[in-house]
């Protein structure tokens, strides 16, 4: 059940040492009978899956009962599809609403079955927590469908009063809906956005995968990965795989230039995913060639830095070394801080 661009699963855990801490924390919690939200945030690639796998591996070693649900974007029509998933709630339970139509005279039975189906769930997770405590993980949730949307926001409600870890990963684009993310919150939940790696990082993640650290002119190329971990790794295997890296007195070098063309194909993979908006952007990047700022990208295309604040804040990544807790704003949301001016941040509100 790995995400699209994910780090490989055999891949050590690196960088990631605050954001394992902090869930290991919400883990003893949840042993101790007190149940916890994690919306963990962060860009393809980034590592959230991989995270994923090594909380159920911490899960499992303290006792707790391990569940795991993914979105797919080719079956947002397959209702409640990561919940029967990770659960194994009956398919006959859910595939009644695939049959009804939910407009017209029939809307009534529609939302009264889904309800039923939704129910059937939570009472599901219920069970399961009185026997055990619980860590259930979605990965993916941009993708789900309506119905899952709504289990998500429902179990969320329930979690603070469980034995329940209830971790969901996403992107900041396409957006998890605000009104999710505003129950989760609401209801104790807390933000965890994970950033791209710091340089010592990348460098001890090349070092896991080549068995030997990188020289200066393959740290300069995996540089361009901007901290990225799957694509860092994709870059390394597509080197070694083009026989363009040699070790030598311990250290791993290369003199290749240029992307090697299993990584252009990966990244062209990447590319045709984005939005309209992401893909202006982009080109706009290209043109100024290297880092920018929202003024230079308005004048570039002769928009107002307002109307760009929308479209480069699900692109922006967070920055190594921020709290596991702190986040990045999301598109169109004041930064969520403890001081200042606006709302108390609501990550605090959680336990």
């Amino acid at each position: 059940m790995a995400g699209v661009g994910d780090v490989p699963a055999g891949a050590a855990v690196i960088g990631r040492a605050s954001e394992l801490a902090a869930m290991a924390a919400v883990l003893d919690r949840t042993r101790e009978g007190s149940g916890a939200v994690v919306l963990v945030e962060g860009e393809a690639g980034i590592g959230k899956t991989h995270l994923l796998r090594a909380i159920r591996r911490r899960a499992g070693d303290l006792g707790l009962a391990v569940c795991a649900g993914g979105c797919e974007l080719l079956e947002r029509a397959r209702p409640f599809g990561p919940f029967v998933q990770a659960l194994g709630v009956p398919r006959d339970t859910v595939d009644i609403i695939d049959a009804i139509d939910t407009g017209g005279p029939r809307a009534a039975t529609a939302a009264s079955s889904r309800f039923a189906a939704q129910e059937a769930i939570l009472d599901d997770v219920e069970a399961r927590v009185a026997s055990a405590p619980l860590l259930l993980t979605i990965d993916d949730a941009q993708w789900a469908d309506e119905p899952s949307l709504g289990a998500l926001a429902a179990l969320g409600r329930r979690t603070r009063d469980l034995p329940l870890a209830f971790v969901v990963a996403h992107r900041p684009t396409p957006r998890l809906p605000d009104r999710v993310v505003d129950v989760l919150l609401d209801h104790g939940g807390r933000a965890m956005t994970l950033g791209p790696l710091a340089p010592d990082d990348v460098v001890a993640l090349v070092a896991s995968v080549l068995g030997a650290p990188p020289g200066d002119g393959l740290r300069a190329l995996v540089d361009g990965a901007h901290g990225n971990p799957f694509l860092v790794i994709e870059l390394v295997e597509a080197l070694r795989n083009e026989q363009a890296i040699a070790v030598d007195g311990g250290v791993a070098e290369s003199s290749f230039r240029g992307l090697p063309p299993t990584l252009r194909q990966t990244v062209l993979r990447r590319v045709r995913s984005l939005s309209s908006s992401a893909l202006e952007l982009l080109r706009a990047a290209v043109v100024l060639g290297g880092p920018f700022d929202v003024a230079s990208v308005a004048a570039l295309l002769e928009r107002s830095s307002v109307s760009l604040h929308g479209d480069v804040r699900p692109h922006a990544g967070g920055h190594p070394g921020e709290p596991p807790w702190s986040g990045r704003a999301r598109a169109g949301r004041p930064r969520r801080t403890g001081h200042g001016r606006g709302p108390p941040p609501r990550e605090q509100r959680g336990t």
